[in-house]
């Protein structure tokens, strides 16, 4: 039944859900109306119901087909996925309870899968898929036993039907399974087969749903796969090469032969470790490299054993599918041995080149009648310089045509195999003279080619002497002594000739250089070494001057004046080689003579000592720079035998013990020790420590403290002698012990200090040292437990009395800037009250560094309180002097109020003008309560703003009719107390009313200066006017004016001095000190 069938059942609802969110894609409009009352476009992308939900999510975690029989509002629930464009969505059916027809039966047909559904031991339901795949009729499917292993549909072998049957059981407890079983087909095929197991409840039975799917392709890919990986481990293991699987590294795999190559336990052991463990880094590397390249070369690399033995590996290698993973497959083929063999070939080669060069008999060899190689006697025998200028000539052109022929038939004969006896003749040399030989040829390979190898003995000497024979035998007759001699002479030759040879292979064989001049100095042997050092060849010296060897011609000619004056010379030289290096050689040399005693010249045997020199130069140096180190180190260093006797001791010690080197001679190290650092027995074995501690006592009794170490010098195998190092920590220990004692000073005070909270914080606000009051203070009062490495601050925070809080905790922040703070910090408690502490903040510097703020705290809780207090009761009594302040301000402007009243009832100028004069003095002191009522301070007053006030009134009240007073001020920021503030009032009240009264006759522009300066705490006030003045025999004490009287009464009340002066006006400056 297609799915489009399904969204139009007449009675079933129906969705299809997207499992990623649970939204509707598609739904029928029975549905879409039971949600909500929808129409079933209007349901799409809605989320679905949370019943609903909980029964689809457990369908998908379980991944089956039919999840269930549910009951949902009265409905059954079945639900199967639905894959459709790569994508799965998730197929909803809900039927009524009481429905009559089968939900599963649409689904069964529209299933890929073969579908079965089992109850019990009996197949009770299956798909049209079920009937495809294993081509029986339903009617057939039915009548099976699903536990049928011999008959049924399943074909098993025991393993895999128990375990089937174990699964079938958890499956019917609510756990969904899956097993891997044989299936067989009704023509008896069978095929592999993936079966999910799936209960469910269908009434009040339980039934097994289980889905089988085809995987006979999978499980055969699979099978292949393992046998050909056993091939090729089975190819690999009977391989003559070692072969080695690596990833990143890593070996994975390996064959036996590549165990055996590394001497290992066994493959076994190899995997899993690291490749790099047997081959060099920079080995791997170049392989790795090789193989990026897709490079089919071979590649040679050294590796080891596990027994540290050296392999030679020929290696190749490419990147293989291994696994399923893409790994490094190498092969590895051991050539240490051809290598070796290879080495000693070549070493035998050389051995054999060395044989041929040094031989006295000519060799060469000829490659297509030429030659490819002579050596130094074959290049000697034809007169050559050297061997260059005989290379590719024809060996035949040094033959006459007769010679040449019997020759070239020899060579021809050779090449043919055929072997050739020896022959005598004569060879042509350079020059065209004719040599005696004798020639014998073989066959050779040289240079990978066919070759002949042509041996050449010089016969002159030896014709020679047959010729002498010939010669002897024809004079036999004559005179038989004459041959005798003649005998004699022969074998006198031989000898001759024999010790020459002996002698010229010494001199050849030697490693000093031998050379030999005539008496005139010039050059007639020049041995191998000398022609190595020097770099001339034996034919560019023969015969030159010796001079040509020396760098300097004065060492010439100072061993040319030691072989004449002594007959010998020893001594060092310097010589002067061909390309003009310089070096020194040490000379040893004496004069020849024949046995009559006549010189024939000299012979030097010299050896390079340009090495030597340098080494014993660069030891010298060396020695100096150690000797220099060892004088002038700041360290104790000495040298003791066993027996305690000072050997040496640098300038350090002597200095510091205050003992000479003579001194120290005649003393033993015990004598200078002060403390037990010897034990009985040797002192090798009491002195020689790697933490040896020594108190000398230096000469002047100080005790000198060193530490340091000591070791033993051994003479061959005997104990010889101790070397100390050591240093004075005298002063050290001294400081150490003062600052262990501040120290505890320090921690005394620290943790002592009664109820004194203190501790410090890094920068970053952790607590780096506290003592135990800081610990006990905050977990009484926060109840937190602050110890060091916690964060102060974030602590802290929470427990800040929020209420009284002012940004204290910002001063931590300064501290850290540098400034030095401090403040009251209020925390709550868990009362709800508040704590106050006293927080004093510095900064700690190191190294002129700020690294820590140091905090010392205390509880002042009480003392803010007993403040606070306080604090009210001032300001209660504050309130009540302003009050007094304000009702004696009061009473003084009804006094002058009275005053003015009574003034309208008096007609009498004089008594007026007392009134008034007492009305302005009224006046001054009522303007002094005003302004300390005023003020917030009352114990002092605004003596400038004062002074301005009463002078501009005073002016008011005086206003001339003639014209206006000019008042100019220069006054200081000054406050006086309120017992020098009335006093000053008056005075300058007095002053200014009679300024005011008397001093402007006939002034077209009066002024009235006020001046009032404080300097350090000495008041200066002066009122001046450009007045008529006072008359010229003005005395205080003679005058009737109240005002005046006033004026000095008052001065002396504070205690201060009056200055009066009448120039150019009259002024009145009077000085006092304030309180």
């Amino acid at each position: 039944m297609p799915f489009n069938t399904l969204l139009n059942h007449p009675v079933d609802k129906v969705l299809i859900v997207d499992p990623k969110d649970l939204r509707i894609v598609e739904v029928n409009d029975r549905a879409a109306q039971s949600w909500k009352g929808m129409k079933w476009n209007e349901a799409l992308s809605k989320k679905i119901d949370e019943s609903l939900k909980q029964t689809i999510e457990k369908a998908i975690l379980s991944a089956g087909y039919f999840a269930f029989e549910n009951l949902i509002d009265d409905f059954q629930c079945v639900i199967q996925p639905l894959p459709e464009n790569g994508h799965v969505h998730w197929l909803v059916r809900l039927t009524p309870h009481n429905f009559g027809s089968n939900p599963f039966e649409s689904l069964f047909h529209t299933s890929g899968e073969a579908i079965v559904i089992v109850d019990n031991e009996q197949i009770v339901d299956c798909n049209e898929r079920t009937e495809v795949i294993f081509g029986y009729a339903k009617e057939e499917i039915l009548a099976q036993k699903p536990f049928d292993f011999d008959s049924g549909i399943f074909s098993s072998t025991d393993c895999d039907t128990d375990l089937y049957l174990h699964k079938f059981q958890r499956a019917l407890e609510g756990e969904d399974q899956r097993a891997t079983m044989t299936c067989r087909r009704k023509d008896g095929s069978t095929f592999h087969a993936d079966i999910k197991m799936t209960a469910f409840e269908a009434g009040k039975k339980t039934l097994v749903q289980q889905v089988i799917r085809d995987v006979s392709e999978r499980v055969l890919y699979e099978a292949a796969m393992r046998e050909s990986e056993e091939r090729f481990r089975l190819l690999s293991n009977v391989a003559m090469e070692s072969v080695v699987f690596i990833n990143e590294e890593t070996i994975i795999d390996c064959n036996d032969q590549f165990a055996s190559l590394l001497v290992s336990d066994g493959r076994n052991s190899l995997i899993g470790k690291k490749i790099t463990e047997f081959i060099k880094r920079d080995e791997f590397d170049r392989i790795l490299a090789i193989l990026e390249l897709n490079s089919l070369n071979k590649s040679e690399i050294r590796c080891s054993t596990k027994q540290g033995d050296m392999l030679i590996l020929e290696t190749s290698g490419s990147y293989i599918n291994y696994q399923g993973e893409r790994v490094i497959a190498m092969l590895f083929y051991d050539i240490t041995s051809r290598k070796r063999a290879e080495q000693a070939l070549e070493q035998s080669s050389e051995r054999f080149k060395n044989l041929v060069e040094n031989s006295p008999n000519a060799v060469f060899i000829l490659t297509d009648g030429k030659i490819k190689y002579a050596n130094q006697s074959g290049v000697s025998l034809l007169a050559f310089g050297d061997e260059d200028e005989l290379y590719d000539l024809k060996f035949l052109q040094f033959f006459d045509p007769k010679a040449r022929r019997e020759v070239d038939n020899d060579l021809e004969m050779i090449r043919h195999g055929r072997d050739v006896d020896y022959k005598e003749m004569k060879i042509m040399d350079s020059d065209g003279k004719p040599v005696d030989i004798g020639i014998k040829s073989t066959l050779t390979i040289y240079d990978r080619k066919p070759s002949i190898q042509i041996t050449v003995n010089n016969l002159s000497t030896r014709m020679m002497l047959l010729q002498e024979q010939v010669r002897a035998q024809l004079a036999e007759e004559i005179n038989a002594i004459l041959k005798k001699e003649i005998e004699e002479h022969k074998r006198t030759q031989r000898k001759l000739i024999e010790t020459q040879n002996f002698t010229r292979n010494i001199i050849e064989s030697s490693i000093d250089m031998i050379i030999a001049v005539d008496h005139d100095s010039k050059i007639t042997e020049f041995n191998k070494a000398a022609q190595q050092l020097f770099g001339y060849s034996l034919k560019e010296v023969i015969g030159k001057e010796a001079e040509m060897l020396y760098a300097r011609k004065s060492e010439y000619k100072d061993v040319r004046r030691g072989l004449a004056k002594d007959g010998t010379f020893t001594g060092e030289i310097e010589n002067l080689s061909k390309n003009g290096d310089v070096f020194t050689a040490l000379l040893s040399a004496s004069l020849i003579r024949t046995p009559e005693g006549d010189v024939m010249g000299s012979m030097g045997v010299s050896r390079d000592i340009t090495e030597i020199k340098e080494a014993e130069e660069e030891l010298r140096a060396s020695e100096e720079r150690y000797r220099d180190i060892f004088e002038h180190a700041s360290d104790f260093i000495l040298s003791v035998d066993g027996k305690g006797n000072f050997i040496y001791a640098n300038e350090s010690f002597q200095k510091t013990l205050g003992y000479s080197e003579k001194q120290l001679k005649k003393l033993n190290i015990k004598d200078m020790i002060d403390n037990d650092c010897f034990v009985k027995g040797s002192l090798f074995d009491s002195l020689v420590s790697e933490e040896l501690v020594i108190h000398f006592r230096s000469k002047k009794g100080k005790k000198i403290i060193s530490e340091g170490e000591s070791s033993i010098r051994y003479q061959g195998k005997k104990r010889d002698s101790i070397r100390v190092i050591l240093r004075d920590v005298t002063e050290a220990k001294e400081k150490e012990r003062e600052v262990l004692e501040q120290k505890a000073k320090l921690e005394s005070i620290f943790e002592s200090t009664r109820n004194m909270m203190i501790w410090t914080l890094d920068d970053e606000n952790t607590v780096s040292s506290c003592n135990s009051n800081f610990t006990k203070g905050f977990k009484t009062i926060t109840g937190l437990k602050i110890k060091e490495g916690d964060n102060f601050l974030e602590k802290i925070k929470s427990h800040v009395a929020e209420n009284r809080y002012q940004g204290q905790l910002m001063h931590f922040q300064e501290a850290f800037a540098g400034q030095a703070s401090q403040f009251e910090l209020p925390l709550s408690r868990d009362d709800g009250k508040a704590t106050w502490l006293q927080v004093f903040l510095n900064p700690i510097y190191v190294n002129e560094q700020l690294s820590e703020i140091s905090c010392l705290s205390y509880d002042v809780t009480d003392r803010i309180e007993i403040d606070r207090k306080i604090r009210d009761s001032l300001r209660e009594k504050e309130v009540l002097l302003q009050e007094v302040h304000h009702r004696v301000k009061n009473n003084l402007q009804v006094i002058s109020s009275i005053l003015n009243l009574q003034s309208s009832f008096v007609t009498d100028e004089g008594t007026l003008e007392i009134l008034k004069e007492s009305q302005d003095r009224i006046k001054s002191m009522s303007f002094i309560h005003e302004a300390l009522y005023r003020n917030i301070d009352i114990s002092q007053i605004d003596f400038t703003d004062y002074i301005e006030t009463l002078a501009r009134s005073l002016i008011q009240s005086y206003s001339l009719t003639s014209a206006h007073v000019q008042l100019n001020v220069d006054m200081d920021e000054v406050f006086l107390s309120l017992d020098q503030a009335i006093p000053c009032g008056l005075i300058i009240n007095e002053i200014i009313t009679n300024a005011l009264k008397y001093a402007y006759v006939d002034v077209d522009k009066p002024i009235l200066r006020v001046l009032v300066k404080e300097v350090e705490d000495q008041m200066t006030i002066q009122v001046s006017d450009n007045g008529i003045g006072l008359p010229e025999d003005f005395k205080y004490e003679d005058s009737d004016s109240l005002g005046i009287q006033l004026v000095y009464t008052l001065v002396e009340q504070l205690d201060g001095e009056i200055d009066v002066n009448s120039k150019d006006g009259t002024s009145f400056k009077f000085t006092f000190t304030k309180t």
